[in-house]
């Protein structure tokens, strides 16, 4: 399936008044190169030319988790050679999950490669984003390795973690990551970094956790 019909499949809409400027601090309802879903509706910006239904976006970026033949045409793109799936928007834990449980070792070589070359960073924190969740767990010092040297890479996937773990929206949680702690419930979020930071499922997740919780350090016990 391509990228233009995956996009074709968002129903247009025009925007509410529960849609936020492009500050950041708030939602968008834009086409973006980044896409946060989970517990809380996230910063989707970019082109006001191209409007779209924030819920119909949402739930086509975490479609693979009910259907296994869109992450297989996914992961086909991506045995291709084809980064273009990648480069557009953040995908969610849901589509890493489903993508990761088809990908054979041809596409996770391709993978590990991408979190190295690939100029967009978008690109680079999907690809690590399906390794970190390969079901043997095999790619995790590589993408430990990412997520320490690669400053782009680090911040997408601490504020994905954080916003999905904290259930707060896509502003809150890059806020968040740039000052943990002045964020005003740091202490139940220091509870949920505890628990995701032995999630078996994704390196990134326990690595973004651990970070997380080194730099709330200063607030635990208060």
């Amino acid at each position: 399936m391509t990228t233009e019909a995956l996009v074709e499949m968002i129903e247009p809409s025009t925007s509410s008044s529960e849609d936020a400027d492009k500050s950041g601090s708030a939602v968008s309802i834009y086409w973006s190169n980044t896409i946060y879903a989970d517990s809380g509706v996230t910063e989707v910006r970019g082109d006001p030319d191209m409007p779209v239904n924030r819920r119909s976006f949402l739930s086509l970026a975490s479609v693979a988790a009910v259907n296994m033949n869109v992450a297989e045409e996914f992961t086909a793109s991506i045995a291709g050679g084809d980064a273009d799936p990648l480069t557009h928007v953040q995908t969610t834990y849901e589509m890493d999950m489903a993508v990761a449980s088809v990908v054979d070792k041809g596409t996770k070589n391709t993978l590990v490669r991408w979190t190295e070359t690939q100029g967009n960073p978008v690109a680079r924190v999907n690809a690590a984003g399906i390794l970190a969740k390969m079901p043997d767990q095999g790619e995790s010092a590589h993408v430990a390795a990412v997520l320490g040297n690669d400053g782009e890479v680090r911040r997408l996937y601490l504020t994905a973690v954080t916003m999905r773990v904290c259930s707060i929206d896509w502003g809150e949680a890059a806020r968040f990551v740039e000052a943990p702690t002045a964020f005003p419930l740091a202490s139940i979020a220091v509870e949920r970094f505890m628990r995701e930071v032995i999630n078996p499922a994704d390196i990134g997740a326990r690595w973004c956790s651990a970070k997380m919780l080194q730099e709330l350090s200063p607030v635990i016990g208060r």
